[in-house]
């Protein structure tokens, strides 16, 4: 029996050809979810998460502009002093005046600040 066809896999070229292989790891219940939609589908499990990852709407994270950064910085620190001083009012610690009027300060930055960022977000 003579045929021109050889036995064994198609030949791909180069491009098409899928050499790089992706590992990820999930859970019993993941795997199972995963199991249960392939089999509904009908393709092989490969074939499946290729589908639907290449022709998924790609998730984009947007980074935080550069300038929200900063002030998130500065309102993470005026935030801690303003703990540090409640935790030292709870613990009936000494509190001098100077102190209060740090705290009232603060207190009165991060409020202009908020104000602020909700006028450039036209919350305001």
């Amino acid at each position: 029996m003579n045929t021109d066809r050889k036995r064994g896999r198609i030949e791909l070229n180069h491009e098409e050809r899928r050499d790089i292989s992706i590992q990820f790891r999930v859970n019993k219940a993941e795997f199972e979810y995963l199991k249960e939609l392939v089999e509904a589908s009908g393709l092989e499990r490969g074939h499946y998460i290729r589908k639907e990852i290449l022709n998924a709407e790609p998730v984009i994270k947007r980074k935080m502009p550069e300038v929200n950064q900063k002030t998130y910085i500065q309102l993470s620190g005026i935030g801690n002093n303003i703990n540090q001083a409640v935790k030292k009012l709870n613990g009936n610690e000494y509190f001098d005046k100077n102190e209060v009027d740090k705290l009232n300060f603060n207190i009165k930055q991060v409020s202009r600040r908020i104000i602020e960022i909700n006028k450039d977000l036209d919350y305001i």
